[in-house]
């Protein structure tokens, strides 16, 4: 679950978020790393609500890498949720650092 730490990569505005196109394919592909995705997208949500923490995510839509840093509000199978509905597909998630 780690992206390459040699490249840069744009942050990207929360509110351009739903600007862009979400390949249906998972940008991991083992089971272990989606796990791990799983549970720091979980305690992400922990430190955010608790300790008003913010995350930087690192995801990919259709034209590649973003980062964004911010709180996230929940996460379900499926979604990660940002302030004023703002959603990200947990599948295209690369790597969760808190």
């Amino acid at each position: 679950m780690k992206h390459t730490a040699h490249t840069e990569i744009p942050h990207i505005k929360k509110e351009d978020i739903h600007k862009l196109d979400f390949p249906a394919h998972d940008v991991l592909t083992d089971h272990h790393s989606i796990e791990v995705r799983k549970k720091h997208l979980e305690r992400s949500v922990v430190l955010g609500n608790t300790y008003k923490s913010k995350t930087k995510i690192i995801f990919e839509d259709n034209h590649g890498l973003h980062q964004i840093e911010t709180h996230i509000w929940g996460v379900t199978e499926k979604w990660l949720l940002l302030k004023h509905g703002i959603t990200i597909p947990v599948r295209r998630i690369h790597d969760v650092i808190f």
